[in-house]
């Protein structure tokens, strides 16, 4: 993992304390899993998480995630950006274990300040489906949740009518995402939540 830290530096009492106030993360790695966070980042109001390597496993655990909102009880804003290999092979949609529901995220900690999640690369993994109905659940504070299942679409260009281009399998795999988001995520999103859901048009395929 490499870790980028932006701090504001304060005194008291003649000591200098460093607040974190905004991380971004980068997981790159073929076997990750994320490890409980360590201590607590009291002050931290921003949280960026980049997966981008393609070496990352398609059984990632997102659920993983859940310990760095644990250890960040001001957090406001929590992005995570996934560039992992398309097809899910733990699929939610394709689940014929009966429970569609039979992996969750297990902490009861809420986070309450928690106010604008956005997920670009959303999928519908299971554990990707966990994460999400653990942050509506335990969220009391959320404003706004952004599922963009086509991996960037706050990263576009503004005045040119493009579209980030994905292969055949991401847009599969961007139609399994959505149909997940219907199932199993919009009927358990309270009405206050501003959801936006980012789906790709069919133009952008490559």
């Amino acid at each position: 993992m490499e870790m980028v830290e932006e701090m504001d530096a304060l005194s008291i009492t003649g000591q200098p304390e460093v607040r974190i106030t905004h991380i971004l993360l980068s997981i790159a790695g073929q076997e990750v899993n994320t490890p409980a966070a360590v201590g607590k980042f009291l002050h931290l109001k921003y949280l960026e998480i980049e997966a981008l390597t393609p070496d990352i496993s398609t059984d990632y655990d997102f659920c993983s995630l859940v310990s760095f909102l644990g250890a960040s009880p001001a957090l406001e804003t929590f992005i995570l950006r996934i560039g992992m290999p398309t097809m899910r092979s733990d699929s939610i949609v394709d689940a014929s274990d009966g429970d569609p529901f039979q992996q969750h995220c297990t902490s009861e900690r809420c986070h309450d300040n928690l106010k604008k999640v956005m997920i670009t690369g959303f999928c519908s993994a299971k554990s990707m489906i966990a994460l999400t109905m653990h942050i509506v659940a335990k969220a009391k504070s959320l404003e706004c949740l952004t599922l963009d299942t086509t991996r960037g679409h706050d990263r576009r260009f503004i005045k040119v009518d493009k579209c980030l281009k994905l292969s055949k399998d991401a847009f599969t795999e961007a139609e399994k995402a959505l149909l997940a988001i219907r199932r199993y995520v919009e009927g358990r999103v309270p009405p206050a939540v501003n959801l936006k859901v980012i789906e790709p048009y069919s133009k952008c395929i490559n």
